[in-house]
């Protein structure tokens, strides 16, 4: 039988032989022997891993679709997509409820503009939740009247008080900021949950 070359050229040169080769290959079909036991046990090792990564995967994908408001079966970019229509159609409500108190004032006395403010802002917040619910039908209700709430909350503390009012004197008034508030998520509610869509 032929040696392989690199046999042959290390028994021409006279170099020491490693102790794999010294033993005449006898020790090749044991070694391959080996490595195919060790094989198959690490291959389905790996492979049941990846199976169970790709079974988890979903599983962790509900659960933050869940938390994001959004059923399991709605894609990632539909998750996206569904928070960004809320938070601009939360910035309409929040600029139509300043426009009314805004134009309130030069008509009426300010009494009279905040009992037109709550009963407007409820009428718009319910307009809001309906057109978001057709845009992300998948979309939690509750968690979209919470949303919307809290944004323009937000809205108001960070940008009306310190830079229109200059004073926090409006979160005193029930009338004026809370009982909006309470309509507001009443009505975004109600819009997610019984507006068609």
């Amino acid at each position: 039988m032929t040696r392989p070359r690199r046999a042959r050229h290390a028994a021409a040169s006279g170099a020491p032989k490693t102790w794999l080769a010294s033993q005449g290959g006898k020790h090749i079909g044991v070694t391959r022997n080996l490595l195919g036991v060790v094989l198959a046990h690490v291959y389905p090792f790996d492979i049941s891993i990846i199976i169970e990564l790709y079974n988890v995967k979903p599983n962790l994908f509900r659960r933050e679709a869940h938390w994001f408001g959004t059923r399991h079966n709605a894609p990632v970019r539909g998750v996206e997509m569904a928070w960004v229509y809320l938070i601009g159609l939360a910035l309409v409500l929040w600029g139509a409820c300043g426009s009314v108190v805004a134009i309130g004032r030069r008509l009426w006395s300010i009494e009279t503009t905040l009992r037109v403010h709550l009963i407007a802002a409820p009428i718009i917040a319910f307009l809001v939740a309906a057109v978001h619910r057709e845009l992300a039908p998948e979309f939690d209700p509750l968690l979209r009247a919470a949303a919307i709430t809290i944004i323009v909350a937000l809205l108001d503390a960070l940008v009306v008080a310190p830079l229109f009012e200059r004073s926090y004197a409006m979160f005193r008034s029930v009338i004026g900021t809370w009982l909006p508030f309470a309509s507001i998520f009443a009505a975004a509610w109600a819009g997610g949950v019984l507006a068609p869509g």
